[in-house]
């Protein structure tokens, strides 16, 4: 629950409109069908992608191991490398370690 709410904080000054489900329970997993823009959050022990009822086009971010699952469809991010170094030198006045930023 933690990170879908960090998740929704990091868009202030913005506010999610949409459906936000912190911790979806298991036995609505087919809710991730839904045709709407939507946050939920799985409890990783009661799930895997593989077993996921859902289409091509959702986004699955996996925190415990690390690893994002982005749909093949999903358009590049424009002025990447521009963006990348402006969160880097925040992150550096912060004095927060920069990890692996893929350009």
């Amino acid at each position: 629950m933690l990170v879908a709410e960090c998740v929704t904080a990091v868009l202030f000054p913005f506010v999610w409109q949409h459906v936000y489900v912190p911790i979806l329970p298991s036995t609505l997993h087919h809710f991730l069908d839904a045709p709407v823009p939507f946050i939920m959050g799985l409890h990783a022990p009661q799930c895997n992608q593989d077993t996921i009822p859902c289409e091509d086009n959702v986004c699955f971010v996996d925190i415990d191991e690390n690893v994002v699952h982005v749909p093949e469809d999903l358009p590049s991010f424009p002025q990447k490398a521009e963006f990348i170094d402006e969160l880097v030198e925040v992150m550096k006045k912060y004095n927060i370690p920069v990890g692996n930023l893929n350009k």
